[in-house]
């Protein structure tokens, strides 16, 4: 295990080639959802719910079914892993180094396709800052193929493991774009208070700069920081040419767990019932009310 990804496009082929030897094991766990498009304030979000418990009707897309293992249960498996699931990592899970710091692993329980992990080596609290190391190998990872990176800062902000872990999904996984975009952000959630950057570089080194000095200038703006070395609790996206920091008051509402993805327009829920309350309650509503107020 010592590859080292150096070039744009190999790191969407290791994946591919540790995603078909991980199933062929058995150890990678994919979790059947349905897709649902519920339009709301005229963004169409997107909430996809675990395939067995789901109503059948109404669904616009399935994602291919794998195994015999409750989705319910593998999900609880995946949020309640008593031991630190990286530390050391399985094998199997394993895609590419990415220098001496930070390795790329497939996530064991994904929902989508080629949904990667970017951890540290050794232990890093999520809920400490991030540093430079972690955003630059974002960069090159998201320089491989299009996709969305996020992060979840501790267990308010939706983190399931307490060992530092930044995500990577293929938007090519989504049956849309983005729902949320910098002018539907502005358009909608006007109490909602966050940290926004708009024309990111491609470059990897100059994409890097911008992104530290955005992340370093939102702790200070969104008054982030917390005491024992920790940051409060908060989302951060980041698109191919956009970023978004979010601060976290709480994990949930109306018991229905909501991490990064949400302020992206990207919802999981357990059932059709959850389904419902979350279209009851208002998926606008929903997110301005785990978010901290302007």
């Amino acid at each position: 295990m010592a590859t080292t990804l150096m070039l744009p496009g190999h790191l969407l082929s290791m994946a591919t080639q540790a995603t078909a030897k991980a199933l062929c094991s058995g150890d990678l766990k994919h979790i059947d959802t349905e897709l649902n498009i519920y339009s709301e304030a005229g963004i169409d979000f997107q909430i996809r719910v675990l395939a067995n418990l789901a109503n059948k009707s109404g669904v616009t897309r399935e994602l291919r079914p794998s195994g015999s293992s409750s989705p319910e249960r593998l999900l609880k498996q995946a949020v309640n892993k008593a031991r630190n699931p990286f530390l050391p990592f399985e094998p199997s899970m394993f895609v590419c180094d990415l220098g001496e710091t930070h390795a790329v692993l497939l996530n064991k329980f994904n929902v989508v396709n080629n949904h990667l992990l970017i951890i540290t080596k050794h232990f890093e609290d999520q809920r400490s800052a991030l540093s430079k190391a972690d955003l630059s190998y974002l960069s090159v990872a998201m320089q491989a193929f299009p996709a969305l990176g996020f992060y979840n800062s501790g267990n308010e902000a939706g983190a399931s493991q307490k060992h530092r872990h930044l995500q990577l999904l293929p938007t090519a996984e989504l049956a849309t774009n983005i729902p949320i975009t910098p002018v539907v952000l502005k358009n909608t959630l006007h109490s909602v208070k966050y940290c926004l950057i708009s024309s990111l570089k491609k470059n990897v080194d100059a994409r890097t700069e911008q992104l530290w000095e955005f992340y370093s200038r939102s702790i200070e703006q969104l008054s982030l920081n917390g005491g024992e070395g920790f940051l409060k609790p908060y989302n951060l996206l980041v698109f191919e040419d956009w970023a978004l920091i979010v601060p976290r008051s709480q994990e949930s509402v109306k018991g229905i767990s909501i991490n990064s993805l949400g302020f992206a327009g990207l919802f999981l829920v357990k059932n059709n019932e959850e389904m419902r309350t979350l279209q009851q309650h208002g998926l606008l509503k929903a997110l301005s009310a785990v978010a901290v107020t302007r």
